[in-house]
């Protein structure tokens, strides 16, 4: 049920979409590209959030940072990226994170859901699909992701994808198979490259 609950808010979600112009008109839980994460949590939920999940700290610059909070209504988890000197947590990145523990199929049957939602929405949107990619952080290669993504004429990024981690990792890690809708500003994107 919470599945599909899901998908209806996702989909709902995307229909707020219908007229962004560039990546800062979408919004995931309400929180767009350009907003201060000041503007929805304090700093001791951001510094607190930090000390339980370890931000990934990209050569010094840019901070990734997973934050859990009950106000989230469609995803379990939503991972926010921002400069690290940055004491007023503009964003560059925003995914919201779906967990489906051992349930990969119905990962791939959302996932699909989304991407046709954004396709409808937005027709003139330049729309990649990569399939099946084999995962850097599995040296055994049994675990993949399965990625769509849609590309803004500034270079901005929207990309949807389904994680599929082997069982050792998910044994070892605790890492769960997972639906990630990502938004990624420009900015952030030539940083990566």
């Amino acid at each position: 049920m919470k599945i599909f609950i899901s998908v209806l808010v996702l989909i709902f979600s995307l229909q707020l979409w219908t007229k962004a112009d560039d990546i800062s008109d979408f919004q995931i839980e309400g929180i767009s590209i350009g907003d201060s994460l000041l503007d929805y949590f304090n700093e001791s939920e951001i510094i607190e959030s930090s000390r339980k999940s370890s931000p990934y700290n990209h050569k010094n610059v840019f901070m990734e940072q997973e934050i859990v909070s009950k106000k989230f209504k469609t995803y379990d988890v939503l991972k926010f990226t921002y400069l690290k000197k940055d004491s007023n947590y503009k964003l560059y990145g925003i995914a919201g994170i779906i967990n489906f523990k051992y349930n990969f199929d119905s990962c791939i049957k959302t996932q699909k859901e989304v991407i046709e939602s954004i396709k409808d929405l937005f027709p003139n949107i330049k729309k990649k699909d990569r399939g099946k990619v084999i995962s850097v952080f599995d040296k055994s290669k049994k675990s993949y992701f399965i990625e769509t993504y849609f590309k803004f004429k500034d270079e901005s990024m929207v990309r949807i994808y389904c994680e599929n981690w082997s069982e050792k990792l998910t044994k070892k890690n605790g890492w769960k198979d997972s639906l990630n809708v990502v938004i990624n500003d420009v900015k952030f994107l030539n940083f990566l490259r």
